[in-house]
């Protein structure tokens, strides 16, 4: 399982948009949803694996990422990345 990012070594300038993609390698039964994190608050949860910030900006998006793939067994194992946020 990783965490990845559209960002050459997740890093992004402000007011860039950045992707996140969760890639899970195998999963029985399939992944249902996908939960997104930032610091360890919930972004968002959907069925496409990945999520995306528009216009990023250093004070509100910088930090830690985390992915959590969901199934009908429960919660899978956690991905993580650090976004950095570089200023125009």
């Amino acid at each position: 399982m990783r965490l990845t990012t559209n960002a050459a070594q997740n890093t992004v300038t402000e007011g860039d948009t950045v992707t996140f993609k969760c890639i899970v390698m195998a999963a029985v039964p399939q992944v249902s949803i996908y939960k997104f994190y930032f610091n360890g608050s919930l972004l968002g949860e959907n069925s496409n694996s990945e999520y995306t910030l528009n216009n990023v900006n250093r004070p509100q998006h910088s930090g830690e990422y985390k992915c959590v793939p969901h199934n009908d067994v429960g919660d899978g194992a956690k991905a993580t990345v650090r976004l950095n946020i570089k200023g125009k």
